[in-house]
């Protein structure tokens, strides 16, 4: 009744369509707004080393322009990237150059000034003994802390940046077999979805990230193994699973915050309301 009142004479019909066109139009406006200033660092393991050269493309099909990295992180839409390994404190993982020296990852991010955040490590530290469980507080101790300071960041633009966490992937169990020959008192699969992952999830709603639930959604493409994993080892990403990778994490990040989301939704009730005042008037 209020909204018939507002404008006199319209039908519902016309308002409900007037406020999806008013809310979409923001929602462009804001996008372009943000496309070319958008800074985008994805840190991870190898898996990171393969899908990053990917993300340009991906991000350009969510409207979202973005360019190669530049090492000195001078250019404002710059998509930078770390390569890691075996997490120690601040997922200091390993260079993948010779000779290898830890690296503070979760540093080079913040210092990259970004205005996104991609997150994923691998299988690397599951644990190949049987100290899984040791491995597992260290991992939440250690990727604790590196969530911690992401959250706590603000850019030079004032802003947080927006963080999108990546579960850990599944792989071929067949083609890995020597890593799982000593006996453990658990299913790697399992393992990595019911422990790892729901504890990942966990973080993410606890520090207001984005969780992207890889592990499940590659599972859902037909001959994933093969189609999207590497042949050699199933365990890294095949080209097309690197792209996916990639499209995965732009269409997670191209989605608005709920804050951003909800000012678009008020803007357009804004635009009916001053549009049915005028006419009122009229």
């Amino acid at each position: 009744m209020r909204i018939r009142n507002l404008l006199p004479g319209a039908p519902i019909c016309a308002l409900f369509f007037r406020a999806v066109f008013s809310t979409v139009f923001l929602f462009a406006l804001h996008a372009t707004a943000r496309c070319d200033a958008l800074k985008i660092v994805a840190t991870g393991d190898s898996l990171t080393g393969q899908y990053w050269s990917y993300l340009p493309q991906a991000f350009s099909g969510e409207g979202v322009s973005a360019v190669v990295p530049d090492p000195v992180y001078s250019h404002p839409a710059t998509i930078c990237t770390a390569r890691g390994g075996l997490a120690a404190p601040y997922y200091v993982g390993r260079m993948a150059y010779s000779p290898e020296a830890p690296i503070n990852y979760a540093a080079n991010v913040l210092a990259a000034d970004p205005d996104v955040v991609l997150f994923m490590l691998g299988i690397n530290d599951l644990g190949w003994d049987n100290k899984v469980d040791a491995r597992f507080d260290a991992y939440k101790n250690d990727i604790g802390s590196v969530f911690e300071s992401f959250a706590n960041f603000t850019n030079s633009r004032g802003e947080r940046p927006k963080v999108v966490v990546g579960s850990v992937l599944p792989f071929d169990i067949a083609k890995n077999n020597a890593y799982w020959s000593m006996a453990r008192p658990f299913d790697p699969m399992d393992w990595l979805d019911n422990k790892w992952n729901a504890w990942l999830e966990r973080e993410a709603d606890r520090y207001g990230f984005t969780y992207v639930d890889n592990f499940s959604a590659i599972q859902q493409v037909p001959d994933w193994k093969t189609s999207l994993m590497a042949a050699h080892d199933g365990l890294h990403l095949s080209e097309r699973g690197s792209q996916w990778v990639a499209s995965q994490f732009a269409a997670a990040a191209a989605v608005p915050e709920p804050s951003t989301l909800a000012l678009l939704v008020l803007g357009a009730i804004g635009l009916l309301a001053y549009g049915g005042l005028r006419r009122g008037r009229a």
